[in-house]
């Protein structure tokens, strides 16, 4: 499913129509010649960096080298790493442009919102740093109220997807292929749970 937002369907939170920035190729070229670079002239080198293994990845980061080049006419490199170098250098923030994934711990806006991109968030690999923002999500991280919660992180979500530290591409599902002998499967939103029903027929 194609993501505008930040928090994936099923988290407490979710919704359609948030703040998103619109595709705009050309407002994107004017800020680039604003920024100096007319038509992408001169613009640095800018290499995209993403794990092996996974040819969706793959897929996915060619598909944004891509259309970089061809809206913006900025050429982008890959460079493809092995998960524990590729990990080990995103956790020292030494990545600076990459294709990331991420899956909840748990199912609450703050494992994506507070912990990717708050200044105290453990895993804000994009140093992402916004005072109201932080605001915001301390705030709903420890209200007890369901419904201020919402609203805080409404705010908050709609508040970073303005300033675009990352941008979100897809809510990925996985497909699988269960034999129709197979009974007793129970699911939730992180997958399978314990199979302690499950029988072959």
């Amino acid at each position: 499913k194609k993501a505008d937002g930040i928090l994936p369907p099923a988290v407490f939170g979710y919704r359609e129509n948030v703040k998103k920035v619109p595709y705009d190729p050309d407002g994107a070229k004017q800020l680039l010649a604003k920024a100096g670079y007319p038509g992408g002239a001169n613009f640095p080198q800018l290499t995209m960096y993403y794990r092996t293994d996974y040819p969706d990845i793959r897929i996915v980061a060619n598909a944004v080298g891509e259309e970089l080049g061809k809206t913006l006419n900025i050429h982008v490199t890959f460079k493809q790493l092995e998960w524990g170098t590729y990990l080990s250098l995103n956790d020292k923030n030494q990545l600076p442009f990459f294709h990331m994934r991420w899956g909840a711990d748990y199912l609450d806006p703050e494992n994506f919102l507070s912990t990717l991109l708050a200044s105290y968030g453990a895993e804000n690999h994009v140093q992402y740093h916004n005072p109201q923002f932080d605001a915001l999500c301390a705030k709903a991280d420890v209200s007890m109220d369901p419904e201020e919660r919402k609203k805080l992180y409404a705010q908050a979500e709609d508040m970073v997807l303005q300033d675009a530290p990352f941008v979100p591409i897809y809510f990925q599902r996985d497909a699988e292929l269960i034999s129709p002998r197979v009974k007793g499967i129970r699911e939730s939103v992180f997958g399978h749970l314990p199979h302690s029903q499950l029988s072959l027929q």
